[in-house]
């Protein structure tokens, strides 16, 4: 069987659930459907990036937001207690809503947020953020098994030796990898090529995001 690399092992996760609702989320408008969080348990001030790309969003404490999205993405957000479509909510106890109001006042981000971890849908796509003073975890945190958390076959082990396999659980194929614990990327090398990811956790569920690439983002649970 030839061997592919860790994004194209994996790609199956994106197409399982974390995108799912993408599209609904965005023929609501938030203000007119759902109830305002007054009291947020996790809020989102400060700033926001993608690792390895210029982009970013910083919330500011007066419910404003300036970012390098766009010239029209600056302008206001507000927490919702929920939004229909995420099926994220079915996995974490503490998840919080925000919508991103462009400087129009027209709705455009929707986002679920896991502690140190954004999820948005914007223009009918996913847009992944990590909050820039993130903890970074230690490497211990992630050794070991882990599986698609929607249900797919695709599985990642890790050891602490720096080897590792990744595919199909029932045919896995042999790899290795880096983990810089400064950075908190993480970079998989198999058959000669190497993948980049940064690394978060959010309640016990793995997420490893494509460096440079806000439209990438792989979710875990321990196999």
């Amino acid at each position: 069987m030839k061997k592919k690399g860790l994004s194209l092992v994996l790609a199956a996760v994106m197409l399982t659930g974390l995108l799912t609702g993408c599209g609904s989320t965005k023929k609501i408008v938030a203000s007119e459907t759902y109830e305002v969080e007054e009291n947020p348990s996790v809020t989102v001030d400060g700033t926001w990036i993608v690792p390895g790309k210029d982009r970013e969003i910083t919330f500011h404490a007066d419910g404003t937001y300036t970012s390098t999205i766009s010239d029209t993405m600056n302008g206001s957000y507000s927490y919702y207690k929920n939004i229909d479509g995420f099926e994220l909510a079915d996995s974490f106890q503490e998840l919080e809503y925000v919508v991103l109001s462009d400087s129009d006042g027209k709705e455009q981000i929707f986002g679920a947020v896991l502690g140190d971890i954004l999820v948005g849908y914007w223009n009918k796509d996913s847009c992944y953020y990590f909050r820039e003073d993130r903890e970074i975890l230690p490497e211990e945190k992630f050794l070991g098994s882990w599986t698609d958390a929607f249900g797919g076959k695709y599985t990642m082990v890790l050891h602490d030796d720096g080897t590792g396999k990744i595919g199909d659980k029932e045919d896995l194929e042999a790899c290795t990898f880096q983990y810089d614990t400064q950075t908190g990327y993480l970079t998989v090398t198999q058959d000669g090529k190497d993948k980049e990811y940064a690394v978060g956790m959010h309640e016990g569920y793995l997420f490893l995001m494509q460096i440079g690439n806000y439209y990438t983002m792989y979710m875990f649970q321990p196999a």
